[in-house]
């Protein structure tokens, strides 16, 4: 699986003759073993489109499906959708409450620096500082930054 960047893929829209094209072609370069094919095959762009009804029904069940699947190349505690604070900024994000209830739950565990993790410790590492900044971190041998937001 390829790994995805945090933040937008698309920007000041929710029209889905803008967002399908953007989310396919996102998908098809995210989807290296092509179990999602048949949604990147047809209608890449809006020039290779012409005719197609994207207010159609068909239109609105290919966006439900073209967000599950770029869904499924979230990182951990991560979703792709609609930004919490803008409906048309679409991309990956952090989920601050998925975060919180992997901690309650002991699934990761939150520290203001690695040096505070444990000795043997292997897991989720959650590193949230005073300025705000919040990373995970897999730990398996040695640490592997998996996301960070500001």
């Amino acid at each position: 699986m390829k790994k995805v960047e945090l933040g937008t893929v698309s920007h000041g829209t929710m029209r889905n003759e803008d967002l399908i094209p953007a989310f396919r072609e996102l998908l098809e370069k995210l989807d290296g073993d092509g179990q999602y094919w048949d949604l990147t095959v047809e209608c890449k762009s809006n020039e290779g489109c012409e005719g197609y009804d994207y207010e159609s029904d068909d239109a609105e069940g290919l966006l439900d499906e073209l967000f599950g699947a770029l869904n499924d190349f979230a990182p951990e505690y991560c979703y792709f959708g609609a930004n919490e604070g803008d409906g048309s900024d679409y991309g990956y994000w952090v989920s601050v409450s998925r975060v919180e209830f992997a901690i309650d739950c002991d699934e990761a565990i939150e520290v203001s620096d690695l040096s505070d993790v444990p000795d043997g410790f292997i897991g989720n590492v959650i590193v949230k500082n005073y300025r705000g900044t919040m990373a995970l971190y897999e730990s398996v041998i040695e640490y592997r930054e998996v996301w960070a937001i500001v």
